[in-house]
């Protein structure tokens, strides 16, 4: 009976270490996952040629279970929106305005999804241009759900 109560002893004290051990890693998982997801752009130079699409591959560090939105904003160069390229994508202001915040087009990355992709639409005209330039500025939108902060130059050939 003695060897029955210390056997049991030990099986507990052995149980305890080991869910204190598995639990310290569940722990240890969820701490790093506290804040917002980043959400990175593989492209950080692009050249296209006229009526080719800008392809945009977005990444989050982990999924999250709501959308995340993503403001792009035309912050410079020689391109025209509308005549040079054409975003297929909400403005700001027609997502919701103020609430959004700023102003540029609205992006959506899919709940749970850690990629997506975005094309952006190049207007092939008659008219020799030579290369024009665009620079695309993204932030984060809304409740600011993933944090994101980056720049693309793009570059689109004639």
């Amino acid at each position: 009976m003695d060897n029955y109560i210390k056997n049991i002893g030990k099986l507990t004290a052995l149980s305890l270490c080991g869910l204190l051990l598995f639990s310290c890693e569940k722990e240890d998982d969820l701490l790093q996952r506290t804040g917002k997801p980043t959400v990175t752009i593989d492209q950080k130079d692009i050249t296209v040629t006229e009526g080719d699409p800008i392809t945009l591959d977005f990444k989050l560090s982990y999924a999250i279970p709501a959308e995340t939105h993503i403001r792009i904003e035309v912050a410079g160069g020689t391109a025209t929106d509308e005549d040079d390229f054409l975003f297929d994508l909400d403005t700001m202001e027609d997502a919701g305005g103020g609430f959004f915040g700023g102003n540029g087009y609205f992006f959506v990355i899919d709940p749970d999804e850690t990629t997506a992709t975005l094309d952006i639409e190049t207007i092939a005209d008659a008219m020799p241009e030579g290369t024009e330039t665009l620079t695309l500025k993204f932030y984060s939108a809304s409740q600011g759900r993933a944090v994101i902060d980056q720049t693309v130059n793009v570059k689109i050939n004639d």
